[in-house]
């Protein structure tokens, strides 16, 4: 699960919590998260589950997304690779700004031994 809560934009104020591996972002209702943003695209950005991580994905969108990681900035456009998100990270997309609330993953189920099990 992945929690976003936007401070700054039409959106301010905003939490979004997704449990899905996918979450797209953009102004299409289609998308997990919709902003009414007008710099936002269409189909802006997308925020994948893989390998016990959250990535994000600009899906090159025309004004692009800045990801604010540890004081560091980030400009992607039209970005092929992911970027690596955490907790307190911040995207830029247009005028909107979403930080990362919250990540937690569901709990791998263990493998365990039966008890008197033949050896």
């Amino acid at each position: 699960m992945i929690k976003l809560k936007a401070i700054q934009g039409k959106e301010k104020g905003s939490i979004f919590r997704c449990n899905g591996k996918v979450v797209e972002i953009g102004r299409a209702p289609s998308n997990t998260i919709v902003l009414r943003d007008p710099m936002v695209s269409w189909r802006h950005g997308v925020v994948e589950l893989k390998r016990g991580r959250y990535l994000y994905r600009d899906l090159a969108s025309k004004n692009g997304t800045t990801l604010y990681q540890n004081k560091k900035r980030c400009v992607m456009k039209g970005s092929i690779q992911a970027k690596t998100i955490g907790k307190n990270n911040e995207l830029l997309l247009g005028a909107t700004v979403l930080k990362v609330m919250h990540i937690s993953f569901s709990p791998a189920k263990k493998k365990t031994k039966g008890k008197g099990a033949a050896q």
